[in-house]
């Protein structure tokens, strides 16, 4: 795969896990009748924090595994000389 669709992949995932983390915790309140603005912000603020750190360091991870285990781009005339 080429480095894009990994960091895409890696974007998607990160996107569907903090998705998930949001309606677990929105379904119960909006179940228990108990929607808040404040709570709802809070948890707004903390998904959207999340999902900024979350791609960040995925992002950053993936092209350090990418670029550990790509040979390296060494110039064969040099190994001759």
């Amino acid at each position: 795969m080429s480095t894009r669709k990994i960091s895409i992949s890696v974007s998607l995932v990160s996107t569907l896990l903090i998705l998930g983390y949001y309606l677990f915790n929105l379904i119960p309140m909006s179940q228990q009748g108990d929607l808040n603005p404040e709570e709802v912000f809070r948890l707004a603020g903390i998904v959207i924090i999340a999902s900024i750190v979350l791609n960040i360091l995925g992002n950053i991870l993936t092209n350090i595994v990418i670029n550990s285990s790509m040979p390296s781009r060494s110039n064969p005339i040099k190994k001759c000389a």
